[in-house]
């Protein structure tokens, strides 16, 4: 029986069209659902941030504003220059065509379905068989260290990883020949992957590229050609995203990232005993049915992609055509060592001597490169499996052993649910996973004997289905020997087995609850140009038209975030992204914070702030101190006085004249990214502005301002600061950085280069 020749190709449209389909038939209910629902678990990062970032980013968008500076969260920070913002990648339209529910979930089956169409065009060019291509893309489009992103609410993980395919697609493409339409098509995917808004894939990508390029260099020809091919098209993208990626790094060189630690970076490597997710997804547990209870989030850590899928990765690896694998299995091995991080000692010299890892934490990303890799390995063994004779009995073999290996650990935890000494063994691996201090359930909950009964029972079950897939692939292995109707029982089973696993994960949650209709009334009845301290959900700020002193985002101001730690008492330059307001502090008047959200079971109870300063005020003293725990120390002191005296870091260019009545000021206009400030002064002063200090800040004369040049300088370390001479003044602050203008001249002139090689091509393939 033969349902595809040998040699036969399926027309892309026809894979696209198959693909929508299995597409649909995921996410069909939630897609066109007449309720206000949005893919994800609750409790994680859509709800938690990328909601409101969508919203906040393109409502400014919309207006007509590129959103330089988010007011919102923070007491203020770059916006556009957190990389995640993705305000340039161009699928991110649909944020302003459909409301942000709706396009969150369009956004997550598009990619899902590009993830999958890129894996197709990969293996087709490695000339896979038709059912073989199909096969590893939806493999892919299903897989655990893909699909489970959606359940932790990462959109910008999704959106990065959809383009790994293309881009390893078009380095292929560069070795095997050098043309023109090839060069553009590599510039575009990869600038697509640059702009999809994260920065760490697309750095464990390029280091992946890297050493796949290495190995596909060892064999081949015209290597000059080949390297000046791949070094232009990294140019070429690195230009057309310069804007983005200028801004990004301007933004990052002044957040927590730039003072990580290597224990901070080793975090979220991919611990040795999650190796078993490969063949039992859930042996920690689901997350839906039963609490992971593994090391760090389980969608960070699983490298499932199917038994079956898995079982034609090793038959792919054994007998599948060398040409066709190009490396596929030393990838896989390699990325696997990566994906180890801090448990190989490779990482720690990764972290001091290759440029840039030191500024990511999470080297299990890299399993998400580990699984397109393996997922090629399967279609080539499928495709071994359907061109050519069944080659031995090793793989039903392997499976029997492997499937009465599960099978027995599964009876023996059965055994072991009335033999106290045999279950006291389950205790001692929820034991050593509480130890590591890696898990982020509460650590009573590892002693709880009800708990530990439950994850008994949830991995013996686990153990048991993988074990019954594992003996039915074996028989159908063996079966094929005799039948080739058993080589799509097995491509059918892998499918069907990946798409139940992933339907298992989906969740959904309600939209309505993203927004606290009674702050948001309690906020409008309460107008002002203040700040808020919501312990609920801070970044609800970006939403409600609220500004908070905290937020969720994996990008803090490295300044705010050392004087919030002085405020709870804790270490300032112990930096870290993570941080519990867990006390007010008196300072918190100084940014502006009136009213306290403190949760209170289903509502919040709220405390009011008193003798809270305005946004802009003129200070009559200052003092220079510029060590910084010299000014926490100064600021600690209960003398201190942020309405009467600024500590200012060098010393400002006005003469100091120490005296009371230095006149008024007011704002004059402002938006997302500018003040426009008038003031009239008798005597010089300091104009504080109580929103956080960042060095694109500038301050511009405007026309009859009496000071021609202004100088925006750190203020009470944290906060802004303007000298000003006496006299009327009328000028700008804006947030504009040198990274973002600089940036934004080099992508358009880019552009324009590449859209006239665009012509070319298309030209030449015309008259061709």
């Amino acid at each position: 029986m033969k349902i595809f020749s040998k040699d036969q190709k399926i027309p892309w449209y026809m894979t696209l069209f198959i693909l929508t389909l299995f597409t649909l038939g995921m996410f069909a209910d939630v897609l066109f659902s007449s309720q206000n629902i949005i893919l994800s678990n609750y409790r994680t990062d859509i709800a938690r941030q990328f909601f409101y970032w969508r919203d906040f980013g393109f409502s400014q968008l919309a207006q007509g504003t590129i959103p330089l500076w988010n007011p919102h969260i923070f007491s203020g920070a770059p916006f556009f220059g957190g990389f995640q913002s993705a305000i340039l990648y161009p699928p991110n339209i649909l944020f302003l065509i459909l409301p942000v529910t709706k396009a969150i979930n369009f956004s997550i089956a598009l990619h899902v379905l590009l993830i999958g169409f890129f894996m197709y065009l990969w293996t087709n060019y490695r000339n896979l068989h038709p059912l073989a291509c199909l096969f590893s893309s939806i493999i892919l489009m299903f897989s655990g260290s893909y699909f489970l992103h959606i359940y932790a609410g990462h959109l910008s993980n999704l959106c990065t990883v959809a383009w790994i395919p293309l881009v390893f697609l078009c380095v292929d493409r560069l070795f095997d020949e050098r043309s023109l339409k090839w060069f553009l098509i590599g510039i575009s995917s990869f600038t697509m992957f640059m702009l999809a808004g994260h920065p760490q894939y697309v750095y464990y990508t390029a280091l992946a590229i890297v050493i796949y390029s290495v190995l596909r260099l060892i064999k081949a020809k015209h290597r000059c050609g080949i390297v000046i091919g791949l070094a232009a098209v990294c140019a070429g993208s690195l230009l057309l995203s310069a804007v983005q990626i200028l801004s990004g790094l301007d933004a990052a060189g002044e957040s927590v990232r730039s003072a990580v630690s290597h224990l901070y970076t080793a975090r979220f490597s991919l611990p040795p005993e999650n190796i078993i997710t490969m063949l039992v997804p859930d042996f920690f547990g689901d997350g839906v049915n039963m609490s992971y209870w593994g090391r760090f989030f389980l969608w960070e850590m699983s490298i499932f992609i199917g038994v079956t899928g898995l079982s034609m990765a090793i038959y792919g690896a054994l007998y599948g055509e060398r040409q066709k694998r190009h490396f596929s299995l030393t990838m896989v091995i390699i990325l696997f060592v990566l994906a180890l991080g801090a448990h190989t000692p490779l990482a720690r010299i990764l972290y001091h001597w290759l440029p840039g890892f030191d500024n990511f934490r999470g080297a299990s990303k890299f399993i998400s490169l580990l699984a397109v890799f393996l997922v090629m390995m399967a279609g080539i063994g499928l495709d071994d499996l359907l061109r050519n004779k069944y080659r031995s009995f090793t793989m039903p073999v392997m499976l029997l052993l492997a499937g009465l290996t599960l099978l027995g650990a599964a009876f023996g935890m059965f055994y072991a649910m009335d033999h106290a000494n045999i279950q006291s063994f389950f205790q001692q691996i929820i034991n050593y996973i509480a130890r590591s201090g890696e898990s982020y359930l509460p650590t009573l909950v590892y002693s709880d004997p009800d708990f530990i009964k439950a994850a008994h029972h949830f991995a013996m079950k686990a153990l048991l289905r993988s074990a019954l897939i594992s003996l039915l692939l074996a028989l159908l292995f063996f079966a094929v020997k005799y039948h080739r109707l058993f080589v799509y029982i097995i491509a059918i089973l892998g499918v069907v087995e990946i798409f139940v696993f992933a339907n298992a994960s989906k969740q959904v949650f309600n939209a309505d609850t993203l927004k606290n209709a009674a702050m948001e009334k309690f906020l409008r009845e309460h107008p002002g140009d203040y700040r808020i301290l919501n312990l609920v959900n801070p970044n609800n700020a970006m939403s409600i038209g609220a500004s908070d002193i905290w937020g969720y985002d994996s990008v803090v101001p490295l300044r705010y975030d050392r004087f919030l730690k002085f405020t709870q008492g804790m270490d300032p330059n112990n930096a870290t992204q993570y941080l519990v307001l867990e006390k007010a502090h008196r300072l918190f008047n100084m940014l502006r914070c009136r009213y306290f959200f403190i949760p209170k079971k289903n509502e919040f109870s709220i405390i009011e702030g008193k003798d809270v300063m305005n946004r802009i005020h003129l200070i009559p003293r200052w003092q220079v101190i510029s060590k910084p725990d010299d000014i926490f120390k100064e600021m600690n002191n209960p003398a201190f006085d942020p309405r009467q005296t600024v500590i200012l870091e060098t010393l400002p260019n006005i003469e100091p004249v120490q005296t009371a009545g230095t006149g008024e000021c007011m704002i004059e206009d402002s938006s997302t990214n500018y003040l426009n400030i008038r003031a009239k002064l008798a005597h010089p002063a300091i104009l504080l502005i109580t929103d956080s200090f960042s060095e694109s800040w500038q301050a511009v004369a405007m026309p009859a301002s009496s000071q021609k040049h202004y100088t925006v300088m750190p203020a009470n370390y944290t906060l802004m600061a303007i000298p000003l001479s006496s006299g009327e003044h009328h000028l700008r602050l804006e947030y504009k950085p040198r990274a973002f203008v600089v940036g934004l001249w080099i992508s358009l002139s880019a552009l324009m280069i590449y859209l006239i090689l665009v012509v070319i091509a298309a030209r030449k393939s015309k008259f061709s």
